[in-house]
């Protein structure tokens, strides 16, 4: 809609054009007239919005407040696929920078199999559809048949701003070839820890198939998440021994994930995981291999660190320290906040044979017997 100039008298200029003006007798001023186009324009502009919201044009001087309430000429059923969307919308835009900040009302109809997009008809290509606050894109079974998503496009994809975060999730990772855009199965795995994290609600568990050897060189906080993560060969069937590697940790903010960065209280050149109050840490064929630590203490350097109620429980595999050097300090916590369980558990490397732990703000203690927290192990922990 553009401005309709008044013809004859004119006041001072607008933001679109010239001001009307009354008529003044007394001051031989004469008024402003209206051009035809004035009183069409806008009654059009109004009934277009009223029209293609879904009523019927009628006397009720409620109309355009009832159809800029409804917000219906943003809602529309998906069409296309249930991995490929597609909407209608009408007006129809014509760029996609135009629906950048525009709330989209999506109802499905059918569950996505893995990653889906949207498409606008007249827009080209499409947009992925990702989680709220993430940039990962909605694993399978987000778009639930029946529901309504509010989709909003923020320049380069679809945020899917009520998606809600499964509470138990299962994930195959693959440093190596995976990705963290991927779906997170074994034909396209994910390619961090830290994803699977993102993807599993705080108070959830995440099962992870860790099918290759594993570098973690963040320090990463769990927040109250379960993890059981396994071993597995590359058809991810059967247990086969892999390895995590606890590389130095640079603290650079771009190598540490938002939703899961811990770094209070850890300053270290070390990377850990954090049990938070009511994570737990479940492996099964896992080796946790960690070099020496330069710069800082021990006390923070441990790999797997409780601020809260927490527990691990450890079977098969290896704790495989330098084979020189200092002490490695394995686990720390916060006063009886850490139950660890171990089975099968070989322990290899400088002072082979001790579990080095420690409370946060004391002195590295050597395995067995430490008083402040709770330490389970089982009778089966061996030295090579």
């Amino acid at each position: 809609m553009q401005y309709i100039q008044p013809i004859g008298p004119q006041g001072p200029a607008n933001a679109f054009g010239n001001d009307y003006v009354d008529k003044n007798a007394g001051a031989g001023i004469g008024g402003s007239f209206l051009a035809a186009d004035m009183p069409e324009h806008v009654q059009i502009e109004i009934l277009n919005v009223i029209a293609k919201s879904g009523l019927t044009p009628a006397a009720a001087l409620t109309q355009l407040a009832q159809a800029i309430r409804s917000q219906a000429m943003n809602y529309r059923q998906a069409g296309g696929t249930e991995n490929a969307l597609s909407i209608t919308l009408d007006p129809a835009p014509t760029t996609w920078a135009a629906l950048i900040g525009v709330p989209l009302f999506v109802r499905f109809v059918a569950m996505n199999t893995g990653p889906a997009t949207l498409a606008v008809t007249g827009l080209p290509g499409n947009q992925t559809i990702r989680l709220r606050g993430s940039s990962s894109p909605a694993p399978a079974g987000s778009l639930l048949p029946g529901s309504v998503g509010i989709m909003m496009f923020d320049g380069s994809s679809i945020e899917f701003l009520n998606s809600q975060t499964p509470t138990t999730t299962q994930f195959v990772i693959d440093q190596g070839t995976g990705s963290d855009a991927n779906p997170g199965n074994l034909a396209l795995p994910l390619k961090s820890i830290q994803e699977a994290l993102r993807r599993t609600a705080a108070g959830g568990v995440t099962y992870i198939s860790l099918v290759a050897d594993y570098s973690h060189n963040q320090v990463t906080g769990l927040r109250g998440r379960r993890v059981v993560i396994q071993g597995r060969d590359v058809t991810g069937t059967a247990l086969q021994n892999r390895t995590i590697y606890f590389l130095p940790n640079p603290i650079a903010a771009v190598l540490q994930d938002p939703e899961t960065r811990d770094t209070q209280n850890y300053p270290n050149n070390t990377s850990a995981f954090v049990l938070n109050a009511g994570s737990s840490w479940q492996s099964n064929s896992i080796t946790y291999n960690r070099g020496i630590v330069t710069g800082g203490t021990q006390v923070n350097s441990a790999q797997f660190i409780a601020d809260g109620q927490a527990s691990m429980d450890l079977i098969g595999g290896v704790l495989q320290s330098p084979a020189s050097g200092v002490n490695t300090v394995w686990f720390a916590s916060i006063l009886n906040q850490l139950s660890i369980s171990f089975g099968g558990v070989a322990v290899d490397g400088q002072t082979s044979g001790k579990i080095y732990t420690t409370v946060l703000g004391g002195s590295p203690l050597a395995a067995g017997a430490d008083p402040n927290s709770v330490w389970q192990f089982s009778s089966n922990v061996t030295s090579s």
